[in-house]
């Protein structure tokens, strides 16, 4: 037996290994961010940090709340308060635990890692019930209240696309969905794959808060919703926990419908490194180019439009399988 053979050894491994996989991709998501978000506002942007086009911008703008004063408010509940952002953060890094980037490359290949993700990432939602009750502020209620409608709405819809995809390739398994797919991924079986998409995708934006969703930290109106109390170490908790789950979800979307790692000529793990990044760019421009919904709409367009869409779906591949 090897030294990585044995669990006691590999999975602390693995962990660290995970860990600043996934810190060096939120500091690149947000770099992405600040240069894409520049030209389309046709601003200069980032350019002088790390002297090479902006690249110790992201260093920076997390150097930077690291020395502001981590403040609780006096009427806030201290214990819930400080929790929340580790409520937030862990399952965000947990989710990455199951999420293989090539064959063999994953901490743990397990039967049903798909609805580990869904599980896992659920539980960001506690965290901001935390973050909006214990402040005792009116905003970070008004927010929570606004981010918790509308995280409990958009979760069945990526569940339905998610299930969609498992459920034509009759397993939970994320490595065996990847290898069940087939040219060409997005659409095949036709309509099925690609209403689960656009499902997913639309659901992916509002569960992350960014634009056209973003009503729970609207700036003009409730300053940063529920973490408006939030400060120093604790704010960039929240701030990690959030890019990391746009990059879990830009994984996961390349894992059920780009075909994971597959494709000619290049390594496999290239191949899911490029689907994933076009997924992060395709997030950064929607979020920089579509204005914000009103609070009404968005919650008619999940339970009017979004969930009966997602059961009929399920629905056709029931009787797709079934039948055909």
């Amino acid at each position: 037996m090897t030294l990585l053979e044995n669990a006691a050894v590999r999975a602390p491994v693995a962990s660290v290994i995970i860990l600043v996989a996934v810190l060096l991709s939120t500091g690149l998501l947000l770099y992405g961010l600040l240069k894409i978000h520049s030209r389309i506002m046709n601003r200069v942007g980032p350019m002088y940090a790390g002297r090479f086009h902006g690249v110790g911008q992201p260093i920076a703008e997390f150097l930077k709340p690291i020395q502001k004063e981590d403040i609780v408010p006096a009427a806030a509940d201290a214990p819930v308060f400080k929790l929340a952002p580790l409520v937030a953060l862990i399952p965000a890094l947990m989710v990455f635990a199951v999420i293989p980037v090539a064959p063999g490359i994953v901490g743990a290949d397990i039967d049903i890692g798909l609805f580990y993700v869904l599980a896992i990432s659920a539980i960001g939602t506690i965290a901001i019930v935390m973050a909006a009750y214990s402040a005792h502020s009116k905003f970070t209620l008004v927010g929570g209240v606004r981010a918790v409608g509308q995280l409990i709405a958009y979760e069945l819809p990526v569940v339905f696309g998610a299930v969609s995809v498992a459920m034509l390739a009759e397993s939970l398994s994320l490595t065996e969905i990847v290898e069940a797919q087939s040219l060409p991924f997005i659409i095949s079986p036709f309509p099925f794959g690609a209403i689960a998409f656009g499902i997913f995708i639309v659901a992916a934006f509002a569960e992350v808060m960014w634009n056209p969703f973003d009503m729970p930290v609207a700036e003009s109106e409730i300053i940063t919703g529920p973490l408006t109390e939030y400060s120093g170490m604790r704010f960039i908790f929240f701030y990690i926990s959030e890019f990391a789950h746009v990059v879990a979800f830009c994984a996961l979307g390349t894992l059920l419908f780009f075909g994971g790692w597959r494709g000619p000529v290049l390594p496999p793990i290239v191949w899911f490194g490029i689907k994933a990044t076009a997924f992060g760019v395709f997030f950064i421009w929607v979020r920089f180019t579509m204005p914000r919904l009103r609070e009404d709409q968005l919650q008619k367009f999940a339970w009017k439009v979004l969930i009966p869409l997602g059961l009929l779906n399920v629905l056709g591949i029931a009787l797709y399988k079934v039948l055909v």
